[in-house]
């Protein structure tokens, strides 16, 4: 009887120190031919060598888990052959629910900044984390897309997706095709943005009665962003920071903006300017739209916040 040979590129790393595993696992499929694989055995899941392969190979690398927990985890890792498709990124869960609440912002916004652009992950939560939407649209306009897979009571599960440069969230196309100009040049035709048209799509979509808020990056080159928020009546976005000079002029409803702990009522064609870093929030008193111009500055960092997500 021939006895069964175990595959080849067996690689079982439970028994090396965690420092030397990522290096080891790299040589292998540095040795790899194109259309060959290797086998991982891991005592984890580890997904983030996925997006480490990615970032340093992207293109040539297959990922195919063969066995998921909870105790052995086994990924088939291949280096795939010049014109292979690349398999879709696995999607990241990121349970919070054991976590504590001042330290979920800053952990949630690290997965999300690590993600490919056009990678999701799914954030799981004991209640609707719809304040860290807000927070994520207002410092990363235009990168954000945000699907609720399940709405409670106990449970709150949503896919946060890092939107690549030019895909669409998941609405009907604006009348600009949805995708914001970068850059801006001087040889360029100028793209001519029908704020209105914009807003009754914004009004119309699954964000808005989803969650009864929109956002649309118009503008986003170096040194300048430009964005259009629509919010719901009784909608608020919570205090935050810009990390450059901001805008914010109303263009349609009444807006309520608590500005370094003073209001100021903003009606349609009002404008107001802030200095960088100064904290600012809104209320719509009615269903409103304005539009934020962000000079400068290279993105804010999260802001931690003591309450819960």
């Amino acid at each position: 009887m021939t006895a069964v040979q175990p595959l080849p590129h067996t690689l079982d790393v439970r028994e090396i120190a965690p420092r030397e595993r990522h290096a080891l696992i790299f040589a292998a499929f540095a040795a790899l031919a194109p259309g060959e694989s290797l086998l991982l055995v891991n005592d984890h899941d580890p997904k983030p060598l996925y997006y480490q392969f990615q970032a340093e190979h992207p293109g040539e690398v297959g990922w195919t888990y063969v066995e998921s927990g909870p105790e052995v985890w086994k990924v088939a890792i291949a280096r795939l052959a010049s014109g292979a498709v690349t398999p879709p990124a696995p999607r990241q869960t990121l349970d919070v629910r054991a976590i504590a609440p001042r330290e979920r912002h800053p952990l949630i916004f690290n997965a999300f900044e690590a993600l490919a652009p056009g990678a999701s992950l799914l954030l799981i939560n004991d209640h609707d984390p719809r304040p860290l939407y807000y927070q994520l649209q207002a410092e990363y306009p235009g990168e954000v897309d945000w699907t609720y897979a399940e709405s409670g009571p106990e449970v709150w599960q949503v896919a946060i997706t890092h939107l690549a440069p030019g895909q669409a969230a998941a609405d009907s196309p604006l009348p600009y095709a949805g995708k914001p100009v970068l850059p801006v040049t001087a040889s360029a035709a100028p793209t001519v943005f029908p704020l209105p048209a914009i807003a009754a799509v914004q009004a119309t979509g699954s964000r808005w009665a989803a969650r009864g808020q929109d956002t649309r990056a118009l503008i986003k080159a170096p040194g300048l962003r430009v964005v259009q928020i629509a919010m719901r009546a009784g909608q608020h976005l919570p205090e935050h920071q810009a990390p450059g000079e901001i805008t914010i002029q109303a263009l349609q409803g009444q807006l309520r903006f608590t500005v370094a702990g003073a209001s100021v009522d903003l009606a349609p064609g009002d404008l107001i300017a802030l200095a960088a870093g100064t904290p600012h929030a809104a209320t719509a008193a009615e269903d409103s739209v304005f539009l934020l111009t962000i000079a400068g500055g290279a993105g804010p960092a999260p802001v931690e916040t003591e309450g819960n997500v």
